[in-house]
């Protein structure tokens, strides 16, 4: 399946569950809403617009980059400031990481090291075509898992997140960490790049420290691109995928109101419930609107079996 971009229709049935709330428009409530299969995965994915005028979001559902028809895509960008930049990122990321010669050199290799370098060289180009197509002041975090038959490479810029979760294990792995103008690490390169850090936000207005777009916190001549005010290159993380039960891909819409530990509890609640894949990522969004969320909301999860190995290498996914 290509990238999957949110469209929303206004939900008349929210008039009944907000009314008396003194709150003005009701959220959209509509989901678009995907399940799949893909090699020895099952995927689900639902995104809503709630209380946002619009839907910023994208995403990218099992998607095969070049040369490697056992590895998978799966990703989310939050847009902020339009859509524009995150509909870009979700249209040609698969397409931009295959041209890379790290890349190249990864299927040669199949290092997972290597994936990881191929993925920062993608961000730094995807970020680079970008400035060159889109004039508006929009940007996007991006959060990328590619699912080889060995492990999960993660590649984030920004506070969207990404975790695992282990057969067994008590608690999730992160496979991300929020980039926040705040961090230590992320303020000394605001500052050295003439920037400051004012209220917890990149010159007093952007929330997060690094992402694709925001092309007016990237006006140095004398640095490069990951050492931009905002920065488009993203932290790797690299882990096995052996004995992972499930992986699991949101925006900061789902983490604002729910903890990495409290987002895991409550999938396996739903799947415990019986619920497939995609019916744990509506219920997701029920839940966080319920708790408050005022942001727009997208989360994937994608969960494995031994079972489903014998799934077509080639044949695309299941989709509907």
């Amino acid at each position: 399946m290509g990238a999957c971009l949110c469209t929303h229709e206004y939900d008349e049935d929210a008039l009944d569950l907000f009314a008396g709330n003194n709150v003005g428009t009701p959220p959209y409530t509509k989901k678009e809403t995907t399940r799949g299969v893909r090699l020895n995965m099952k995927y689900g994915v639902s995104a809503m617009q709630g209380w946002r005028d619009e839907m910023e979001d994208a995403h990218i559902v099992a998607e095969t980059p070049r040369g490697a028809e056992d590895h998978t895509i799966f990703a989310v960008f939050d847009g902020h400031g339009g859509d524009r930049l995150a509909r870009y990122a979700a249209k040609h990321l698969v397409n931009v990481l295959g041209k890379t010669p790290e890349w190249d050199d990864y299927l040669a290799s199949k290092d997972p090291e290597v994936a990881g370098r191929a993925l920062q060289v993608c961000f730094l180009q995807l970020d680079t075509d970008a400035r060159k197509k889109i004039s508006d002041k929009s940007g996007c975090t991006a959060v990328v898992t590619l699912v080889t038959p060995d492990h999960v490479v993660c590649a984030n810029a920004g506070d969207s997140r990404a975790f695992l979760k282990s057969s067994g294990a008590l608690r999730p792995s992160p496979l991300s960490e929020d980039h926040k103008p705040s961090n230590p690490a992320e303020a000394k390169r605001i500052r050295a790049a003439k920037g400051y850090v004012q209220q917890h936000r990149v010159n007093g207005l952007l929330a997060v420290s690094r992402a694709l777009g925001d092309f007016e916190f990237k006006q140095s001549k004398t640095k490069p691109p990951e050492e931009q005010q905002v920065s488009p290159f993203p932290d790797i993380e690299i882990q096995l995928i052996r004995g992972v039960d499930y992986i699991v891909l949101a925006c900061d819409g789902i983490f604002d109101v729910l903890t990495t530990d409290d987002c895991a509890r409550a999938v396996q609640r739903y799947r415990d419930e019986g619920n497939d894949e995609a019916k744990v990522c509506e219920l997701m969004l029920d839940k966080c609107l319920a708790k408050k969320s005022t942001d727009n909301m997208s989360i994937i999860l994608v969960t494995f079996a031994e079972e489903l190995k014998s799934e077509s290498l080639n044949g695309p996914p299941n989709g509907t």
